[in-house]
């Protein structure tokens, strides 16, 4: 069988891996449209609207709390963007989508599980994003919200069993990072038996897709969700 070797930085080490480029279709796997996927303006409404025709598992939007005190999307500013509450009202009715919400700002959380309630949606959003405020973070999971925990918030010597660690003090069941900071002791057994899912982004060639895929990654975050789409489906 054809072996794919891979070699990227892990941000700690120079991280070798091979593996075979005819995986088993893994439909556990969920897919993440990153904002702005499949080459629409990232943070619209409009994107949105056409983002909800994809089977995929998850939209994400970047949100922001503006100075008037709304949540609204957007990456660097959101001050134009359209309110968090009109993405959510678009969502609830019409998809089954989860909703990433990706802060980029702390003490958000809350505020967004509050919009949420209003919807029924507050048990499809997931939350990700840094800085984040920890404590706020346990505070959303303890109210059953999804907490992917960003590594960059704790990690300061690569040492995956910090992350591992962090992430189940917090009571959290997740850890979210870049896949070029992927470390190997985020793939073995250790990882699994602290109960522990990890997702990465962004994921954008076939090449990088298939990769995670066949290490057993639990969520690929990707521009071209249509595309990991076939690859997680073999289609």
């Amino acid at each position: 069988m054809e072996k794919l070797n891979i070699r990227w930085l892990s941000g700690f080490e120079s991280c070798p891996l091979s593996i075979d480029t005819a995986f088993q279709a893994r439909p556990q796997v969920l897919i993440t449209a990153h904002a702005g996927a499949e080459n629409t303006e990232p943070n619209t409404l409009e994107s949105i609207n056409k983002l909800m025709d994809i089977p995929c598992d998850a939209l994400e939007v970047d949100v922001r709390r503006t100075s008037d005190g709304s949540l609204r999307l957007g990456h660097d500013s959101a001050q134009d963007g359209p309110t968090l509450e009109q993405c959510i009202q678009m969502l609830c009715h019409s998809s089954s989508h989860l909703l990433n919400c990706d802060l980029k700002e702390s003490r958000l959380a809350l505020d967004v599980l509050d919009i949420a309630k209003k919807y029924s949606m507050a048990d499809r959003i997931v939350f990700t994003g840094e800085p984040l405020d920890l404590d706020e973070l346990s505070a959303a999971a303890e109210l059953h919200a999804q907490v992917w925990l960003n590594t960059r918030q704790i990690r300061r010597d690569g040492n995956a069993s910090v992350d591992i660690k962090a992430a189940r003090d917090l009571g959290l069941s997740w850890l979210n990072l870049c896949y070029l900071e992927l470390v190997p002791e985020l793939t073995l057994p250790a990882l699994k038996e602290s109960g522990l899912s990890l997702s990465a982004w962004t994921a954008d060639t076939e090449e990088i897709i298939s990769l995670l895929l066949s290490i057993g990654v639990q969520n690929i975050t990707t521009r071209h969700p249509n595309l990991a789409l076939r690859l997680r489906d073999g289609e």
